[in-house]
């Protein structure tokens, strides 16, 4: 979706709306983060096009070696490196750096949320209140 960002532009244009479950920006694509079902982040040395032209340059020296060095077939392709994914191929998956969970993992009440759900937390604070509660109607 996004192509030769700085990590600033990622973290900023991609990570904080993911982490917090909020739409984002893609061109002119409004992209709610939890449809996203899969995320891949691919660092490169250069800018996208200069990375997906060596694909390609390699991609179309390989069919040209297949085709030169075989007897019966003829492969007949334009090769990698013409889609935006096969950026993978030029660069270092970084996802596990920048995404540890799913769209929403990184919600700022997120840990409060955690810790007041847990089972413990909740039956302990509930007991708690219906002390207090007992104790201040003069039950006691």
């Amino acid at each position: 979706m996004f192509s030769d960002l700085t990590e600033q532009d990622l973290k900023t244009r991609f990570l904080a709306p993911y982490r917090k479950a909020e739409s984002f920006l893609c061109g002119n694509e409004v992209v709610e983060s939890s449809t996203i079902k899969k995320v891949t982040l691919v660092k490169t040395a250069r800018v996208s096009a200069a990375e997906l032209k060596d694909i390609q340059d390699k991609s179309w020296r390989e069919v040209q070696e297949f085709n030169r060095t075989s007897d019966s077939m003829v492969l007949i392709s334009p090769g990698r490196g013409h889609d935006a994914e096969d950026i993978a191929e030029a660069g270092e998956d970084v996802t596990a750096v920048f995404i540890s969970g799913p769209p929403g993992h990184g919600g700022r009440w997120r840990v409060v949320a955690a810790v007041v759900n847990h089972p413990w937390v909740s039956a302990i604070g509930t007991g708690l209140a219906v002390a207090a509660l007992a104790y201040w109607l003069g039950w006691h």
